[in-house]
C-alpha cells in the first residue's frame, strides 16, 4: 500500500475536510447540557416534562447542583488554558444566578437563593474535579506546557524507543 508523505493534519488542510475530535465531541456535550439546563430552568412547574422530574422524588437542590457539576466539569474539560476554563466555570456559575433570577419573572416557578447556592456549589465542585481530572495545571498557559502532566509518553519510554533500531 502506498503512504502519502504529507502528514494528516497537512493533508486535511489541504482538502478542507474536518476530523472529529474529542475536544470537539466535548464542547458539543457541553453547548447541549447548557441548552437542557435553561430550557429546564424556565419550564412552567405545571409542564409534563416538569412534573415528571418531580416523580423522581430529589430535592431540587440537589437536582440544581448535580447540573452545575456537570456543566462546569465540561466547561473546564473545554478550555485550552486553565485561565480560560476558570472563566468557563465561572460563567457557569453566573448562568445559574440568572436563571434563578428569571425564574421569579414567570408565572408558575419562583426564585430561591438555596438553588442558587446549589448551582454555584456545583459549579465549584465540578471546577476543582475538572481540574484535577484533566490536569489543567498550568495557570496561564496551555496544559501541555507542564510536562509533569502531558498525555504523551514519559521521557524513560521515549528514550528507549529513541535506541531501537528503525
Amino acid at each position: 500500500m502506498l503512504r502519502s508523505r504529507v502528514p494528516y493534519n497537512e493533508q486535511l488542510k489541504l482538502t478542507g475536510q474536518r476530523r472529529v475530535t474529542a475536544q470537539w465531541v466535548l464542547r458539543a456535550a457541553w453547548v447541549a447540557t447548557m441548552c437542557g439546563v435553561v430550557w429546564l430552568s424556565l419550564l412552567p412547574s405545571d409542564s409534563p416534562v416538569m412534573k415528571t422530574v418531580d416523580e423522581f422524588h430529589v430535592s431540587d437542590k440537589i437536582l440544581h447542583f448535580c447540573a452545575y457539576l456537570v456543566l462546569s466539569l465540561l466547561s473546564v474539560s473545554v478550555g485550552k488554558t486553565r485561565r480560560q476554563s476558570a472563566i468557563a466555570a465561572l460563567l457557569m456559575g453566573a448562568l445559574g444566578i440568572v436563571l434563578e433570577i428569571l425564574q421569579g419573572f414567570t408565572p408558575t416557578r419562583s426564585m430561591e437563593l438555596m438553588d442558587a447556592v446549589a448551582s454555584c456549589t456545583g459549579v465549584a465542585c465540578g471546577t476543582v474535579l475538572g481540574f484535577v481530572l484533566f490536569g489543567n495545571l498550568d495557570w496561564w498557559g496551555p496544559a501541555e506546557a507542564n510536562p509533569r502532566y502531558s498525555l504523551g509518553e514519559p521521557e524513560s519510554t521515549a528514550r528507549l524507543r529513541s535506541r531501537l533500531p528503525r
